[in-house]
């Protein structure tokens, strides 16, 4: 019945999961730094009885929109999200019946931590205080980069490394796009190229966003207690395969937002 019948699916997702899953030493290394490093964030001193919580946040943007009607056509608002995670921090710390009361030190002591397609959402009133879930390569907007650039001076710009401008969330045109020749005629004679091959820039930029992308999946899905995501995006449905099925779906760690949808594994 409901999202049990999904299982099967899960199994063979949270299978390659585990086969497929690896990340490049170096990465690998700064992850379990991270993870480390944000668990830590969250311990409080004995005789406290428990420690807070990290609330994995992922906000997907660009070319995937959400399955709810209202906002078929635009992206679930960020207010959703916080306002989701600050009932799972009432709701885990706010207990009725025997041994009743309020765990204040545990709230206070807990974690949001994002991770977006946006480089936008990172700067939001909502989540600006938040830490990212990594800091490794951090994809910063053109109005963020712009705001970076000397003014006056030398016309040259000097490239940083490790920083791409992004724009609104992950649209695969703009993808495939990086570090590609200009395919612009020279003029209204020339038929326009669209054939012509990656270059190593472009690889190599493409390698950063990769990287970037499962750096953010590596961080929330090993160091959250609960996740918040749209399930209409596929990196909210990896998350809850990277948790697990009893986290997930039994102790119902994995939130989502996008309407009354439970964890699916084909898009129709």
């Amino acid at each position: 019945m409901e999202v049990y019948r999904q299982k099967p699916i899960f199994d063979m997702a949270r299978a390659g999961y585990e086969a497929l899953f690896h990340l490049a030493d170096a990465d690998r290394t700064y992850v379990d730094n991270r993870v480390a490093e944000l668990r830590l964030r969250t311990l409080l001193e004995p005789p406290e009885p428990e420690n807070g919580l990290v609330i994995g946040i992922h906000v997907r943007h660009g070319d995937r929109h959400p399955y709810e009607f209202q906002y078929r056509d635009s992206y679930v608002p960020l207010e959703r999200y916080g306002e989701m995670a600050r009932d799972l921090l009432h709701k885990t710390f706010n207990r009725t019946g025997p041994g009743s009361g309020e765990n204040m030190a545990a709230e206070m002591r807990s974690l949001l931590v994002v991770a977006s397609d946006d480089p936008d959402v990172y700067e939001s009133d909502e989540f600006s205080h938040a830490p990212r879930a990594q800091e490794q390569i951090r994809l910063a907007s053109k109005t963020t980069l712009g705001a970076s650039q000397p003014t006056g001076g030398s016309a040259i710009r000097k490239f940083v490394d490790e920083t791409v401008g992004w724009e609104g969330g992950f649209f695969s045109g703009m993808f495939w796009s990086l570090g590609k020749p200009s395919s612009i005629p020279a003029n209204a004679m020339e038929t326009p190229e669209t054939k012509l091959a990656a270059t190593e820039e472009a690889f190599r930029l493409r390698e950063l966003v990769g990287r970037a992308y499962m750096m953010d999946l590596a961080v929330l899905g090993e160091a959250s207690d609960r996740i918040v995501c749209t399930v209409s995006s596929m990196g909210c449905k990896l998350l809850a395969v990277m948790m697990g099925w009893e986290n997930a779906v039994v102790k119902e760690r994995w939130v989502n937002i996008d309407g009354d949808f439970e964890w699916r594994g084909v898009s129709w």
